[in-house]
């Protein structure tokens, strides 16, 4: 059996996939997590992976880069991990990417045929990150796709809650998943499509605003 307070569980993919919102579905759940409210990410593991050890025992979100699924560090490849894996549509995903880019710069957003590079760069990483992750000895893979865990009309999103309460060793059918769902917010019929707002910094006001 393995010993979860060992074993890092770690929430990574591309960017702008669906990583926070599982970091927050985790939390949720009340697994033990490192990062800040809504996002999820933690300034020590940012730039570099150097510090993993320091997340044993919890969730930890990584975003490539710096995780470099063809060059995984030494220190990375040592620890026990627990690597959840999330992929979109590369179109959507780099879409997304060229959204958030414009709203942190102030920017005009990237050109279509910029987004085009973007998006095959996303489809290549997302083919080839499960099989480099997935070859770590004594390492765990669960590969979700962000189409799924959004779809709460649907059965993906139950199907989602469900995978990740398992991979992470709670009970599947208790309450864990009840409060997992709860995180998903109704994307409306656009589902998984890039949308013109940012949910996520929506979030983030709403937690600052009960901070207050």
């Amino acid at each position: 059996m393995t010993d979860r307070r060992a074993e890092i569980l770690a929430v990574c993919g591309g960017g702008r996939c669906g990583t926070s919102l599982v970091m927050q579905m985790l939390a949720a759940a009340g697994v033990p997590w490192l990062g800040t409210p809504v996002s999820g990410e933690d300034d020590r593991f940012r730039h570099h992976l150097d510090a993993i050890a320091q997340a044993r025992g919890h969730a930890v979100k990584l975003l490539c880069p710096p995780l470099d699924p063809d060059n995984i560090p030494p220190a990375v490849a040592a620890e026990r991990v627990a690597w959840i894996w999330l992929r979109r549509d590369a179109s959507q995903q780099a879409e997304s990417h060229g959204k958030w880019l414009a709203k942190v710069t102030g920017m005009p957003r990237p050109s279509r045929k910029h987004l085009g590079r973007v998006g095959n760069g996303l489809r290549r990483l997302n083919q080839r990150a499960p099989q480099r992750l997935q070859a770590l000895a004594g390492h765990r893979l669960l590969v979700l796709d962000f189409e799924d865990l959004v779809d709460i009309q649907g059965r993906g999103g139950h199907r989602s809650a469900v995978a990740v309460a398992r991979f992470a060793g709670l009970n599947s059918w208790g309450p864990a998943t009840s409060k997992m769902l709860q995180c998903i917010r109704d994307r409306g019929p656009r589902g998984a499509s890039c949308l013109s707002g940012f949910l996520e910094m929506d979030l983030m006001a709403e937690e600052n605003d009960r901070g207050e």
